[in-house]
């Protein structure tokens, strides 16, 4: 990720990242990444240094957590069956076990924190929005820490999964597979590689030490 290009944002007060992540149990998701940045946002305290991803969405579900707040994980077969049908939108939820699909118009709601658009205020200005989901379907960004992130060295292509931070665009963790190994594969094949590949995927749970971010051409935006 040496040479990919860095965006920032001047937020004009104190950027508190809580007051997005702080509600919800959050979405687990998969899709096909077509952009990759980093981003940082400048408080007035402080700078918070992202990599925002851009992605196609083949896949969103709710995160489910019981009383102690243990994750628990729906029954394999159903989640391979909810890939096939997440875009015809004919899942059906007959047990408890099963997934729990949610829509591109309810990521939309997620992700923009009820704005009405794919990201909240102050995220992305106008010409950003009209580039994702509903102008563009299905797409949408999202943001995860840059020492976290970097190491999965993602490009376009690459089929990521990954989880949500509360309901909010905030990546908690994500998972990468090499786009090369879905070649010539397309829609619910892909998505069922990818389920067979999840669990050897590297694990980006233990973010890397910080050390200086490398860009290219920053582009600055304000609101």
């Amino acid at each position: 990720m040496a040479h990919i290009k860095s965006t920032s944002t001047h937020w004009g007060g104190e950027f508190n990242e809580i007051a997005y992540t702080g509600k919800g149990d959050g979405v687990y998701c998969e899709g096909r990444v077509v952009d990759v940045r980093f981003h940082s946002v400048n408080g007035t305290r402080d700078i918070h240094r992202y990599i925002a991803v851009r992605l196609d969405l083949l896949l969103a579900r709710k995160r489910v957590f019981d009383a102690r707040h243990v994750e628990l994980q729906p029954h394999w077969k159903r989640v391979e069956q909810l890939r096939k049908e997440y875009a015809a939108g004919s899942f059906k939820v007959e047990k408890e076990t099963d997934p729990i699909p949610v829509s591109l118009d309810e990521v939309l709601d997620i992700f923009g924190d009820e704005s009405g658009a794919a990201l909240p205020p102050k995220f992305g200005d106008a010409a950003t929005m009209k580039t994702l989901h509903p102008h563009v379907k299905g797409r949408f960004e999202v943001w995860g820490s840059a020492d976290r992130l970097k190491s999965l060295h993602l490009k376009p292509g690459d089929e990521v999964a990954f989880w949500t931070d509360g309901d909010s665009c905030i990546v908690q963790g994500m998972r990468s597979s090499s786009a090369s190994e879905f070649e010539g594969k397309q829609g619910a094949e892909v998505m069922e590689g990818w389920g067979k590949k999840l669990d050897s995927a590297v694990d980006e749970s233990t973010p890397l030490p910080g050390d200086a971010l490398e860009g290219c051409d920053e582009d600055e935006w304000s609101d």
